[in-house]
């Protein structure tokens, strides 16, 4: 890894950007250290075990990625091996066509990438986080909580710097008498929680509007805030303040295995009218009877994203049909 504190496009005259030019075998769980260890932000996957060039060259979608845009967004450069084996540059100023299918391509339909040069930006100084967590004992109440909370996460899916990570959970209990719940998380770069409580306020008044005897419950609570003050490298597996909000060590243990994993983008369109709404959540309700539960991941879908970045994804191969999404719908199934 090299840092750079200004730099150029190869063949460009645009004005110098911090940036830093990363080999393809790099991982964010080492990444994401080293750049905090001088002060600057790499734009990468959520799961730190993942390897930087498949992801930037897939899109690659990551906790702050709703505020500074998709790693491939921040691609400025990058070195690679063509089908006749010559090695060549590419930038948006010299073998543009090349770089244009580099950022979010995918990986090795144009060649073999063996180095990357990406924007950086500033570290934040701090992640603040704020959550709203209620419940509902019958069905027919949980229809009503659920619709009440995908419209407030509409409108916390478009703030980039008050909810750049975080997600919606759902799920019911698998026994009776049955609970169902759900949960919107915020976590924000350098956020503020006065502004994060506004997000999750209207969905607070809606419980607390509902009639006596009503079986549906719920509040803002879990503020939390991480500085980079308190931030200490040497410390890991989660002793003292050694881990990173965006990535980093999860632990000592073995992982578990993945057996399948499904995803889909929620489009914020859907969740914003009140007919969308209703039928989304009669869906997802139907999950959670199968499998106990799912959860969105905010950061990935790209609605709300700052007009710069807007820019910068249509100078992408990325589909344009992804800045009108909310987060993306992730069910896993794992065993140890």
């Amino acid at each position: 890894m090299t840092w750079h504190d200004s730099y150029v496009a190869p063949g460009c005259s645009d004005e110098a950007v911090p940036a830093a030019t990363i080999e393809s075998g790099v991982q964010f769980i080492d990444l994401y250290p080293a750049a905090q260890k001088v002060g600057k932000l790499v734009i990468g996957g959520t799961c730190d075990t993942v390897g930087v060039a498949g992801c930037w060259l897939s899109g690659c979608y990551g906790v702050f990625s709703k505020k500074f845009g998709a790693g491939a967004l921040n691609m400025l450069a990058a070195r690679v091996v063509l089908a006749n084996g010559t090695l060549v540059t590419a930038s948006k100023c010299v073998n543009p066509d090349l770089f244009w299918s580099l950022r979010g391509g995918g990986g090795g339909n144009t060649g073999v990438v063996t180095e990357f040069v990406v924007r950086t930006h500033p570290a934040p100084k701090s992640v603040t986080g704020l959550s709203f967590s209620g419940s509902a004992t019958t069905r027919q109440e949980y229809q009503l909580l659920f619709e009440a909370a995908l419209k407030a996460y509409a409108g916390v899916t478009q703030d980039a710097d008050q909810a750049s990570n975080g997600g919606f959970g759902f799920g019911r209990s698998q026994t009776k008498p049955y609970s169902y719940s759900v949960s919107i998380n915020l976590q924000g770069y350098e956020s503020d929680l006065e502004k994060q409580r506004a997000l999750l306020q209207p969905l607070a008044d809606f419980v607390a509007a509902q009639p006596s005897g009503s079986n549906i419950s719920g509040s803002i609570g879990g503020e939390n805030t991480w500085t980079a003050a308190d931030y200490d490298p040497t410390a890991i597996w989660g002793v003292g303040n050694g881990s990173l909000p965006w990535g980093g060590p999860t632990g000592p243990g073995g992982p578990s295995t993945l057996v399948d994993m499904q995803s889909k983008f929620i489009p914020l369109h859907y969740i914003e009218s009140a007919a969308g709404r209703k039928k989304l959540a009669s869906a997802l309700i139907k999950v959670t009877e199968e499998i106990g539960g799912a959860s969105f991941m905010t950061p990935k879908g790209q609605a709300g994203i700052p007009p710069i970045q807007r820019e910068r994804f249509n100078e992408t191969a990325l589909n344009p049909v992804i800045l009108d999404t909310a987060g993306t719908l992730l069910v896993m199934f794992s065993l140890p």
